[in-house]
C-alpha cells in the first residue's frame, strides 16, 4: 500500500512541474485621461538660446480665434498619438 502512495505522492509532484521562466508582465492598452490644450511662442531670448513661453488664450470678440495645441496625455502621465475634434 506504501508503494501505491508513494507512486501517487510522486505523480502528484511531476504534474505540479513546468516551465520555470517568469510570467511576461501585462501592459495595460494606453488609455486617454487628459487633454492640454496650450498655445506656445517659441523664439530666441537675448543670448540667442530657444525659449518656450506658454500663454493663455482669451478670445475677446465674436468671431475671434486662436491657434492652439492639443496633447493627450494617457494613464501614464505620457503623451499618445489621438485626434482631437473641437
Amino acid at each position: 500500500m506504501s508503494r501505491a502512495v508513494l507512486a501517487l505522492v510522486s505523480l502528484a509532484l511531476a504534474a505540479c512541474g513546468g516551465d520555470s521562466s517568469p510570467a511576461e508582465p501585462v501592459v495595460p492598452d494606453p488609455v486617454a485621461t487628459v487633454l492640454r490644450v496650450s498655445t506656445q511662442t517659441v523664439g530666441l531670448d537675448a543670448i540667442g538660446a530657444s525659449q518656450t513661453v506658454t500663454a493663455t488664450v482669451g478670445l475677446d470678440a465674436i468671431g475671434a480665434s486662436q491657434t492652439v495645441t492639443a496633447t493627450v496625455l494617457n494613464q501614464n502621465n505620457q503623451a499618445m498619438a489621438a485626434t482631437v475634434n473641437w
